[in-house]
């Protein structure tokens, strides 16, 4: 997740998926400071009765606390819900889920966090006014011992007007997390990338049995002929790919 939103060829990368999660007008996040939940409106007007919801999973994504309340967030504000428990029976790395939806029953935000109970800890002493070191860093090792995942995908595309818009279903038949699941529109299964291609959301976690429909929006000249292909991989996913039928 290294910080760039997108390269020369126009490829957008995680930075550009993390600020535009960061940046959503109604927004929910985890503020590492005080281990605290809060929720951001940047709108002119008020949203009433949103139901956040918390909950923190232990490694193997066993529940280890959930907590739900309804707010009203006021106009052009920041509300803090809740305060997080430290837990003490708990994997040095562990995952915490945030939800957020309306009266209507629709989610208006969510997000998705990696932990550990070993904190950064800053170097204030040597600070700059651009630069703060670390003493020592959080500890994520255990990251690399996620199982791999084997994801189902299904895609159809739709033309118009010269432009190709592929819908794309993702689901997670597995009991494991699939972490930083990241797809890719190709000419054709042996082809290259589609650029630009606008995907709604990209980067993104699927828990057991879970399910996603992402949109891919390009060019119908961008492909050059070829048909649409859609890749998946990610952090612990394995590689594979499926025709966008047209």
């Amino acid at each position: 997740m290294i910080w760039h939103l997108y390269d020369y060829y126009l490829r957008t990368g995680g930075g550009y998926f993390g600020a535009k999660k960061a940046c959503e007008p109604l927004h929910i996040q985890y503020s590492y400071d005080d281990h605290s939940v809060s929720v951001v409106n940047s709108r002119p007007h008020s949203f009433r009765k949103l139901a956040v919801t918390a909950k923190i999973y232990d490694f193997d994504l066993s529940e280890k606390f959930s907590k739900q309340t309804t707010i009203n967030a006021g106009p052009d504000s920041s509300t803090k819900v809740f305060d997080l428990p430290k837990l003490n029976n708990i994997s040095k790395t562990y995952f915490l889920r945030l939800a957020m939806v309306d009266s209507a029953g629709k989610t208006r935000s969510s997000n998705f966090y990696w932990l550990s109970t070993q904190q950064d800890i800053l170097d204030w002493k040597n600070t700059k006014w651009w630069y703060t070191p670390a003493e020592s860093y959080a500890d994520f090792k255990m990251l690399k011992d996620l199982p791999s995942v084997h994801l189902e995908i299904q895609a159809a595309t739709r033309s118009d007007g010269g432009q190709n818009r592929t819908r794309v279903k993702v689901k997670n038949p597995t009991s494991h997390l699939a972490l930083s699941v990241h797809l890719a529109l190709m000419k054709g299964p042996q082809g290259d990338e589609v650029l630009p291609t606008r995907w709604g959301e990209n980067y993104f976690e699927l828990m057991p049995g879970e399910e996603r429909s992402i949109t891919a929006e390009y060019s119908m000249k961008d492909l050059d002929g070829a048909t649409p292909f859609i890749t998946v991989d990610g952090f612990n996913i394995e590689s594979s790919g499926v025709d966008g039928e047209l």
